[in-house]
């Protein structure tokens, strides 16, 4: 296994590099938002990989009691194809006793049905239930995702509870049920 480490405040300007390189606006947060995110909450943990003191490869994550929150997963494009990815989740999983969850796009086109089935080699399962993720920036839509859990795919109440802490916790959307 690769040597990943969990990535510091002075990694931060990179991994947003990286974040801004992989990710479109509507699927990541503010620099600003991003780093305050990244150097103040205790439950957002991040570890990669990083050569000549940049990242090129990362997981972020949100640790809960309940449940592990995969914010994002991103490989330089120039490392793609060697297992880095899979790699990194299957650590994450492997090392986390809370089921972990995260978010798809639909399988509506090829690009989405590949990422799906990446996740399945690794042991998620796509659960049906509607979810919306809130808008990540001012400005920005809301999209429609689905999640995925591992180890286990998730019942109605066990969704709703991840739906809730995730908004709740994650996207600063507070919620009043657990069917929110």
């Amino acid at each position: 296994m690769r040597n990943y480490q969990k990535l510091v405040a002075e990694d931060f300007d990179s991994f947003f590099e990286l974040m801004e390189k992989v990710f479109p606006p509507v699927e990541r947060r503010s620099k600003e938002d991003a780093s305050q995110i990244f150097t103040t909450v205790p439950c957002y943990h991040a570890m990669g990989l990083k050569k000549d003191g940049k990242v090129t490869a990362f997981i972020a994550y949100w640790l809960f009691e309940d449940i592990c929150f995969v914010d994002h997963l991103a490989v330089d494009d120039s490392l793609r194809g060697q297992g880095i990815g899979s790699e990194i989740m299957r650590y994450l999983v492997e090392n986390t006793a809370s089921t972990v969850v995260l978010e798809v796009e639909p399988p509506e086109d090829e690009i989405s049905r590949k990422r799906i089935r990446f996740y399945e080699k690794i042991g998620f399962h796509l659960n049906t239930f509607s979810y919306i993720q809130p808008s990540m920036q001012p400005g920005q839509p809301e999209i429609p995702l689905m999640i995925m859990s591992y180890p286990h795919g998730l019942d109605l109440p066990k969704f709703n509870a991840a739906r809730k802490r995730i908004f709740d916790n994650c996207y600063n959307v507070k919620t009043d049920s657990e069917d929110a």
